[in-house]
């Protein structure tokens, strides 16, 4: 998340005729095919939960994309992923010890409870301050926050 981490935002998918969009979109489509992996992940064990059972090899693959998220699109990809395998007792109580630990640098529990505590300094602040906006949330701040309830729920 931006606020604690150098994400890159980068556009829709919805790319315009102009020089910016070329380079935003290699960035994204550089992407894809991870995102399109660990999409793919989902969907086997959300159909197949019973895979999960003592497959060791499935989290050494999640210990290895859990790392080095250079956007919020392959965080939220990695999140929801986690969020499925977490739909089963064994799933979520793997999910929930990969991210008390430190399997991650920069993917855990602590990373979400510290953008919020950011977060909620800043809207304390803003409500403090007479005829003050709230401060904007970047699109990739709140995707991941969202992201990461998500799992919260299942853990």
């Amino acid at each position: 998340m931006s606020v604690l981490s150098p994400y890159r935002v980068v556009g829709s998918h919805d790319f315009a005729q102009n020089s910016s969009s070329i380079s935003q979109q290699g960035t994204e489509t550089g992407s894809l095919p991870f995102n399109s992996i660990l999409d793919f992940v989902s969907e086997v064990y959300l159909k197949e939960p019973e895979l999960l059972l003592g497959n060791d090899a499935l989290w050494t693959f999640v210990n290895f994309a859990g790392e080095d998220h250079t956007n919020f699109q392959t965080l939220v990809a990695f999140l929801n992923m986690l969020s499925t395998l977490a739909s089963s007792q064994e799933g979520a109580s793997k999910v929930h010890e990969l991210l008390q630990g430190k399997a991650f640098r920069s993917i855990g529990w602590s990373t979400l409870f510290e953008c919020l505590t950011i977060y909620d300094e800043k809207f304390k602040q803003s409500l403090q301050t007479a005829g003050a906006m709230l401060p904007e949330i970047q699109e990739g701040d709140a995707k991941a926050l969202v992201a990461y309830l998500n799992v919260l729920k299942k853990v």
